[in-house]
């Protein structure tokens, strides 16, 4: 059984090595899922696959929860990646160099390991159970400034029109 740091290492070795298919990637088409915000690119398909290969030689007998096809194994198993392969679909689709490759493991519902990959910039956000997050290996905290003192920024796409015609309350 391999130990939280290792799997960690093998997920940012699977992450680089798909991101040169984004990196790489000409002549994008998009398709449709459930709505014009909500796509999928033969992208997002070929990375999703290369990480489930990568990643269950790393941890035989590993079960796979991810976005872009129906593999959607049991989040109860005892080892589990959950995988968003291109993280920002439509920044990618559009040629907005801001997306990523997300995956994380979960050992018997715990989450133990993850890793959110921006190829564009090689940064790595990853983070082990017990040992805080890290950028590129140097530890990252929150800041001790107060709200009003900080800059905050959050984006989506949501795909259903209730949630863009929802009231923002704060």
């Amino acid at each position: 059984m391999l130990r939280n740091g290792e799997i960690l290492n093998s997920i940012l070795a699977a992450q680089k090595e798909a991101a040169e298919l984004i990196m790489h990637a000409r002549g994008i088409l998009a398709e449709i899922k459930t709505g014009h915000r909500d796509v999928v690119t033969e992208f997002d398909k070929r990375v999703q696959e290369l990480l489930i290969e990568r990643l269950g030689a790393a941890v035989p007998g590993a079960a796979f929860f991810c976005e872009e096809n129906s593999r959607r194994d049991s989040l109860e198993a005892d080892s589990l990646f959950i995988i968003d392969p291109i993280d920002g679909t439509m920044n990618f689709v559009r040629g907005f160099h801001h997306s990523a490759i997300s995956v994380a493991y979960m050992s018997r519902g715990e989450l133990s390991a993850a890793s959110v990959y921006n190829p564009y910039v090689d940064e790595a956000f990853t983070a082990l159970k017990g040992e805080g997050a890290r950028l590129n290996g140097r530890p990252v905290s929150v800041s001790a400034l107060p709200l009003s003192e900080s800059v905050v920024c959050c984006g989506t796409s949501p795909t259903s029109r209730s949630w863009r015609t929802a009231p923002l309350s704060l």
